[in-house]
């Protein structure tokens, strides 16, 4: 930034923006399946790109009905189509107003999710910027950047970006996001094969070697495509390598005569915690699931149904569990919220005892049903004795000893037991898991050598940057290969661990395998990464480091434009969630990035949300919100260049935490009131405009999912 003072002129944000429209954009881009970018990391809670595009553009863009915007801006403003709905009334309009209905007609245009794809929009916008802020655009600070949203479309517009955030997970996410990319845009891959005219990997993942000439260099020249390939290259290797290694807990097997024979693979192993029933006269193991369906499709239904083995046979007193099909009904699951119910004798038994059970290490685990993958799709088999149980166990090499932290509002696991992030996992998981992550080094090592022989780039740096993804794969893969993961029985996949952003006792859990080519597998999480890095075209640089908000601080010199999302003080807690990834990237990051892994787990007392678990009650957790978000909001106006407005992103009570009713049927922590715009003025900042955003989705149900607060 220039010494010099900007002149202090409106923004269009201030005065106008088509926040209806923006939120129907947004809304269309939160229902489209995936959704980007939630493919690097779909738990953290973030905001529609739409939503962050558009107001970042308007609070850079000057209101056009002023004397002194730039000529050069109001040439490009002039060169934008009359918009579509202008009438008969245009021509009386002034021609300030002309102007500035021309840009809010822009903006509508900007936050399709079809712009992401348009490079004549994407062109006119950054042109735009570049006419508003000269030759001295602001830097954009973001300190709680999470998942990287507005950093990531503050760099779309050709804007230098600076994300930070207290949590390191986050912190590591936005370097993948915003910090890596464009380093490498514009370079070839640096594997063996794509460099001497091998194949292309994806095709080779389908059994279609296809040759390199499939990606010309032109391939490479935009975005990093490059960094893709090679992200995928060095995955399978990992992959392959890993499988070698403990391939022979995820044993194929053989299929049944009636299928045709022959070898498949396995994708889910589907279980159900058990526990002896309390009941004298019982004692059989109870099933805890709440459903036994496996496939809820018209047409194709399947369950199974709970039975002991009968009297004076091999299985006399076992649980076991028969696979049925097409009509009749499949039995009630056996945990509600008001706790288990054992099928056999009818006796309950409460959460207390429940939880009881699991701390006193009562709790076992039974094999409902195998998940295979045929030609024909997906085949469902009972764990009989002519095929084996298929359930190996072993030792792995380490585990990570990531103890888990209660919270009564994202993770109540330690309450049933549940103390370690290890103790999520059986032991094969662990097994491959740990495997993959001691391969992380040996991937370095060989990017390192291949990129030394191009000598196109700082082969250690770059070394450095794969390893990162597929880093944050091994997090990825523990998030659908744990005992949190469940089988949804109406799409055919495993529900990651995280879907819901919380970490809850989960009663039957899908196993699944991470050397199959399922949403399980690891090479799913690599290729979701690479088309991540695929879909990115950076036009500026990016930074992100771990910092607590609360002692941001800019240099005078280096004040720039502050967009955020502040937390509500009802949000759910990440910081306890956290360290389930934590766990997994500290191994074998930590030595590339220790400003982010050096300490046991992730910072959670100075996590700017008002939890009562936390602070002693609900009077307490609302004095600490207040007096940390004044601490926050002085530091954010501190660092705010006087020319351009202070824009926060802030989440309505009623979606700022989804969670309701647990089902073991507990009430949440109350909730906490503050009143925002008080805050913000104690701290110096006064509201100019405030936009109400609505998305239509089923969890806002159309009322306003956040505002948008622009201040000065």
């Amino acid at each position: 930034m220039t010494s010099s003072p900007l002149p202090l002129r409106k923004k269009i944000i201030e005065v106008a923006f088509p926040y209806e429209i923006t939120g129907v954009a947004a809304s269309r881009e939160v229902a489209a399946s995936p959704r980007f970018p939630d493919t690097m990391y779909h738990w953290w809670p973030h905001q529609p790109l739409a939503l962050c595009r558009a107001a970042l553009f308007a609070a850079i863009i000057d209101d056009p009905d002023q004397p002194d915007v730039p000529k050069s801006l109001f040439r490009l403003i002039d060169a934008l189509p009359t918009p579509q709905n202008a009438g008969s009334a245009w021509q009386a309009l002034s021609l300030g107003e002309q102007r500035r209905q021309k840009v809010l007609g822009f903006i509508e245009r900007l936050a399709q999710p079809e712009s992401l794809s348009s490079d004549q929009v994407l062109n006119a916008a950054r042109a735009l910027v570049h006419a508003a802020v000269a030759d001295d655009p602001p830097p954009v600070y973001d300190p709680f950047a999470g998942s990287g949203s507005i950093p990531l479309e503050a760099q779309r517009l050709g804007l230098t970006v600076d994300a930070s955030d207290l949590n390191p997970v986050a912190a590591l996410m936005n370097r993948a996001l915003i910090d890596l990319p464009p380093r490498y845009a514009g370079l070839p891959p640096v594997n063996p094969e794509m460099r001497s005219g091998g194949v292309d990997v994806r095709k080779a993942e389908e059994g279609k070697q296809e040759a390199l000439e499939s990606f010309p260099s032109a391939h490479f020249s935009k975005g990093a495509h490059g960094l893709a390939a090679d992200v995928r290259f060095f995955g399978a290797w990992m992959r392959d390598e890993a499988q070698r290694r403990v391939g022979h807990l995820f044993p194929k097997i053989e299929l049944p005569s009636r299928y045709g024979g022959g070898e498949a693979t396995i994708i889910a192993w589907i279980w159900a915690s058990t526990l002896r029933c309390p009941n004298p006269g019982c004692r059989n193991d109870i099933p805890l699931a709440r459903s036994f369906v496996l496939d809820d499709r018209e047409g194709r239904k399947t369950w199974v149904v709970p039975r002991i083995g009968e009297r004076y046979s091999r299985h006399e007193g076992e649980l076991l569990f028969d696979l049925q099909r097409g009509k009749g009904s499949p039995p009630a699951g056996t945990i509600t919220r008001q706790g288990a119910r054992c099928p056999f004798c009818g006796r309950r038994i409460a959460h207390d005892e429940l939880r009881a059970a699991g701390v006193a290490d009562q709790m076992s685990a039974e094999l409902m049903a195998i998940v295979v993958e045929s030609g024909e799709g997906l085949i469902y088999l009972e764990p009989c004795d002519s095929f084996g149980r298929i359930t190996p166990q072993t030792k792995p090499a380490w585990t990570p000893d990531t103890r888990l932290t209660a919270n009564p509002r994202c993770v109540d696991l330690p309450d049933y037991g549940f103390t370690t992030v290890a103790s999520l996992f059986t032991s094969r998981q662990l097994a491959a898991l740990a495997t993959l992550s001691d391969l992380i080094d040996d991937v370095r090592a060989s990017v390192l050598l291949e990129a030394e022989q191009c000598a196109d780039r700082d082969a250690a740096a770059y070394a450095d940057a794969v390893a990162t993804y597929l880093g944050l794969a091994i997090g990825k893969t523990a998030d659908v290969a744990s005992s949190q993961c469940r089988w949804d029985a109406r799409t055919q996949r495993i529900i990651p661990a995280l879907a819901q952003g919380a970490l809850r006792m989960n009663w039957e859990y899908a196993e699944g395998n991470p050397f199959s080519d399922s949403t399980g597998g690891f090479m799913h999480q690599v290729e979701a990464l690479a088309g991540v890095l695929e879909a990115l075209d950076p036009a500026g640089d990016g930074k992100s480091m771990q910092q607590d908000a609360a002692g941001f601080t800019i240099a005078p010199t280096a004040r720039g434009l502050v967009c955020t999302e502040l937390p509500h003080p009802d949000s759910l807690p990440l910081a306890e969630v956290s360290d389930f990834f934590y766990a997994w990237l500290q191994p074998g990051l930590q030595a590339i990035y220790p400003d982010l892994f050096d300490t046991p787990a992730t910072p959670k007392a100075t996590e700017l949300v008002a939890d009562p678990s936390r602070h002693g009650g609900v009077e307490a957790a609302q004095r600490f919100f207040a007096e940390r978000f004044r601490a926050v909001c002085t530091r954010l106006k501190e660092a705010q260049l006087p020319a351009y407005p202070l824009v926060l992103f802030y989440p309505s009570g009623k979606g700022a935490d989804s969670e309701s009713v647990s089902a073991k049927g507990e009430a949440r922590h109350p909730s906490v009131s503050v009143d925002l715009p008080t805050l913000l003025s104690e701290a110096g900042l006064t509201v100019i405009a405030a936009w109400d955003i609505r998305l239509h989705d089923a969890i806002s149900g159309g009322r306003p999912s956040l505002t948008i607060f622009v201040c000065r």
